[in-house]
């Protein structure tokens, strides 16, 4: 029998909680019975619209060999995790280079002379690269007002949750749900409590 009827994370002890979850949303989503498959009924490997490959759903030509992760599920999952850290590091470099997206911050650095240094805090890292391991950015940086009198700081604002996705096309849409949906996908085994707790968006 191809399909796998059972999360195979819990043979995979390494692997963070939080890719279980994403593997649990990108795999099947709210559609229970194709959570986690990495065959279909006929034998066949997942394949998705978007030529994501069995149960992490992979797309990237690095992370998508022409054998391994079509036909062994802990191949597949092996090269997700691996996927997944690049992410991480990636959320750094995004908010690293938010004055490129941001064109507020960008007039404000213009104007005040400071240099840039983007800092997610535990939370928002983790968000930023579950969202990343699907599209593009999670945060932006919104500045705080100056008020009469004070001297403008480009570093005085927040991280604000405005997910987007970027397309081939060049077009945006908002997907504000997306961490939410990956974090509440619970394949019966494990969950991601410390993302999905503090999540506030539903």
């Amino acid at each position: 029998m191809h399909a796998l009827k059972r999360s195979p994370f819990p043979t995979l002890p390494s692997v963070p909680s939080a890719l279980r979850n994403v593997a649990c949303k990108e795999s099947g989503g709210d559609t229970v019975e194709f959570r986690f498959r990495q065959f279909r009924d006929n034998g066949i490997p997942v394949i998705s619209g978007d030529n994501g490959v069995g149960i992490m759903q992979l797309t990237d030509s690095e992370f998508r060999p022409l054998y391994g992760t079509y036909w062994d599920w802990r191949e597949n999952v092996r090269l997700g995790a691996a996927k997944f850290e690049k992410k991480v590091a990636e959320a750094v470099v995004f908010a690293d280079r938010e004055p490129r997206y941001n064109s507020r911050l960008k007039a404000c650095l213009e104007r005040t002379g400071q240099t840039w240094k983007g800092n997610f805090n535990l939370f928002e890292l983790r968000t930023s690269a579950v969202r990343l391991y699907n599209s593009r950015r999670q945060y932006r940086w919104v500045l705080d007002e100056t008020l009469p009198g004070e001297s403008e700081d480009c570093t005085n604002g927040r991280w604000a949750n405005q997910p987007t996705v970027f397309y081939t096309t060049g077009a945006t849409a908002p997907q504000p749900r997306y961490v939410y949906e990956v974090c509440k996908c619970d394949d019966g085994f494990v969950s991601a409590p410390l993302i999905c707790d503090m999540f506030i968006p539903r």
